[in-house]
């Protein structure tokens, strides 16, 4: 009897651990140690009572760093990938904000797993996405950090591909003799890329439309009365292109945003917007940078700190871990830059220093510069028609007035000087009576 009773608590304890591990929440990534940009891929699993969101993940090195990514659910689980920064240290992946259940008791605590960012001799690459939905051929955007030929499966086919080094390239794949639900992998060096394909026949996937800035935040300081250029990127995440994109601004700050329409964002691209910020004011502000398309809006918070004090801004750009925006914490001539003037614009696109925007490249005169004297030229067009036009109609009714009186003058004298009567008829004959 014992032995039995000993018997049912053990399993019992066994049954309880099982479904603890079962139920925990947590976060399961493909190694400890990353190389700098290379594919973090990860699997989230747990009790969750609401669905995880891009707004849920967050990446920090101290501080919250901007990180491209995208999560996807598949079943009771969700795979997640990231292209991490460049910069070495200790990371963390850490989901918030989400409820979720373990051992019957609902818990809302932040699920977090570390990493490190180390560079080392192994060889890697940068793969975006890291998972793959297709109900059509695909591509998928591959980097190696020195040149090489790389073996690639995929549906036990193989195809070799030729890689430059520190250069982006597509790689192209076929479902089309798929016409069935089918879950796949590419199969490239040392990683694994899950395949979920979807005919076009099937109704399981829709088309989406998700497209959201990277960073979702946005937090840095700049210079009273200075004028500081950043960027972030708009990446269309959906299965649907997005057209007409307008991009704006809500906030007490001035900012100036280029572009302020993108015509066109094709699934799974991304576009870089840059905006100026400055302001003549101190203090900590707050906005909004808005992107709209039809009736679907992302936006990025913006989290401004203006000072006078350089040592102030500095000390927030060392803070920052580079998620500031910043380069490094040096200015314009340090960074082997100038400072374009009024009416000039930089030829490859400005960063941000200490002093300001900086331009790495050349200024030029700004396309958009003064216009002034295009509106001179076009008001002196516009009078010297009017002038010509009067002349030519001023002139055309002093003919006719001529003409007028002409004939006038010619009536006159046809009725002083009338024509003289035809010759009369002599009558002849005799009266008679009647």
């Amino acid at each position: 009897m014992k032995k039995e009773g000993a018997v049912l608590v053990l399993f019992a304890l066994v049954f309880s651990s099982l479904f603890f591990l079962a139920s925990a929440a947590e976060i399961k990534l493909s190694k400890e140690v990353y190389q700098p940009s290379e594919t973090l891929q990860a699997e989230i699993s747990g009790n969750f009572l609401e669905a995880v969101t891009p707004e849920n993940i967050h990446f920090y090195r101290e501080r919250n760093v901007p990180v491209e990514y995208d999560i996807l659910k598949l079943g009771d689980r969700y795979l997640l990938y990231a292209l991490l920064p460049s910069k070495e240290g200790n990371y963390t992946l850490s989901i918030e904000d989400i409820r979720y259940e373990e051992s019957d008791v609902v818990l809302e605590k932040n699920i977090a797993r570390e990493f490190k960012i180390q560079k080392g001799n192994e060889s890697y690459l940068t793969i975006n996405p890291g998972f793959v939905v297709a109900r059509e051929d695909f591509y998928i955007l591959v980097e190696s950090q020195e040149s090489r030929q790389l073996d690639v499966s995929f549906l036990g086919g193989k195809q070799t591909v030729d890689l430059i080094g520190e250069k982006e390239k597509k790689i192209y794949f076929s479902v089309s003799n798929v016409t069935n639900y089918t879950a796949a992998n590419i199969s490239l060096l040392s990683y694994s890329i899950p395949v979920l394909i979807f005919p076009n026949q099937s109704s399981l996937i829709e088309e989406t439309l998700d497209f959201r800035f990277n960073p979702l935040e946005f937090e840095t300081a700049v210079l009273k009365d200075g004028k500081f250029t950043f960027v972030v990127a708009i990446v269309n995440f959906g299965t649907k292109n997005v057209t007409g994109l307008n991009i704006s601004y809500n906030s007490s700050l001035s900012v100036k945003i280029t572009p302020e329409f993108i015509p066109l964002l094709e699934s799974r691209e991304k576009q870089f917007i840059n905006f100026t910020i400055s302001s003549n004011k101190t203090g900590n502000f707050t906005g909004k940078i808005i992107a709209s398309s039809s009736n679907f809006t992302a936006e990025l918070g913006l989290r401004v700190m203006v000072t006078e004090n350089k040592s102030e801004l500095i000390s927030f750009i060392n803070n920052s871990n580079g998620s500031s925006g910043y380069i490094e914490e040096k200015g314009c001539a340090e960074l082997k830059g100038v400072q374009c003037r009024e009416k000039e614009e930089c030829n490859v696109g400005e960063v941000p220093s200490t002093d300001g925007s900086c331009c790495p490249g050349a200024c030029i005169k700004s396309s958009n510069g003064d216009s002034s004297w295009i509106y001179g030229v076009i008001l002196i067009v516009v009078l010297i028609g009017a002038l010509v036009g009067g002349s030519i109609y001023m002139k055309k009714r002093q003919g006719n007035i001529a003409n007028f009186l002409k004939k006038r003058e010619q009536k006159f004298q046809d009725r002083m000087s009338p024509s003289p009567s035809p010759p009369s008829t002599e009558v002849r004959g005799t009266l008679s009576k009647i």
